[in-house]
């Protein structure tokens, strides 16, 4: 698009949407850091622009009921699905509802459940399309950290859930650590292809594109079982 035009699309209003695109049959779930460490005790521009980034994602897919599937998780206190798989098949009301998640703040301390939740959200009544269709299951992740003493925690979660055959894209928003990143991204555990390194949530949407076009190609590797939690994520020392 020339300058000139992006000028006339944004005095107009328009929503000018990034080139890449998923044709790919997906399902696929985003779980949003809905914790105090984002905002403190009110909603605020990153949770915004968290959203943001997801409705962003959500217009690069062929969404409906036999094409690409989302639902959507936020945790704080504790993982909350907010809608599951077969909840919006229209990419308006998706969109709209993707708008209407609330912040609610708190700090997540019951790690034990979180890979059953997210699990039973790929594996829904009606079964996982993944054994049916070889629809491939996707959980894109917005976060901004955690205590270093439980990225461990979150490892072995994200191993449960990667066993089941989710692969897991995560946008780590520092202070969020490459440590963390490691922990929970599926393999091959890389920089700009399962995991992303970002400054502050204003700069989740200049890899939008990325991110799609990554998790668009994904495959689930030979040999996921290898990757236990001890190995890929050692204790912090220090």
């Amino acid at each position: 698009m020339s300058a000139i035009l992006l000028l006339i699309a944004l005095l107009a209003g328009a929503n000018v949407e990034a080139s890449e695109t998923c044709e790919k049959k997906l399902d696929l779930a985003f779980i949003v850091d809905g914790s105090t460490t984002v905002c403190g005790l009110a909603k605020c521009p990153k949770w915004t622009a968290a959203l943001e980034f997801c409705k962003s994602i959500v217009n690069a897919l062929t969404i409906g009921p036999e094409l690409t599937r989302v639902a959507f998780l936020t945790y704080g206190d504790e993982i909350e699905v907010e809608w599951d798989l077969s909840r919006y098949p229209d990419k308006t009301q998706l969109l709209e509802a993707i708008d209407r998640v609330q912040y609610n703040g708190g700090e997540l301390t019951d790690y034990d459940s979180v890979a059953e939740i997210i699990i039973g959200v790929f594996n829904p009544i009606d079964g996982d399309r993944v054994l049916t269709d070889n629809v491939q299951n996707v959980l894109v992740v917005v976060a901004d950290g955690s205590p270093g003493h439980l990225d461990q925690e979150w490892a072995i979660a994200a191993h449960a859930i990667q066993a089941d055959g989710v692969g897991i894209f995560f946008n780590c928003i520092k202070p969020c650590t490459e440590h963390l990143s490691k922990c929970v991204s599926s393999p091959p555990k890389q920089a700009n292809e399962t995991y992303f390194m970002l400054d502050g949530y204003d700069k989740l949407e200049q890899i939008r594109d990325h991110v799609v076009k990554k998790f668009c190609s994904w495959t689930l590797p030979q040999g996921l079982l290898e990757y236990k939690p001890e190995l890929f994520c050692p204790p912090v020392i220090g």
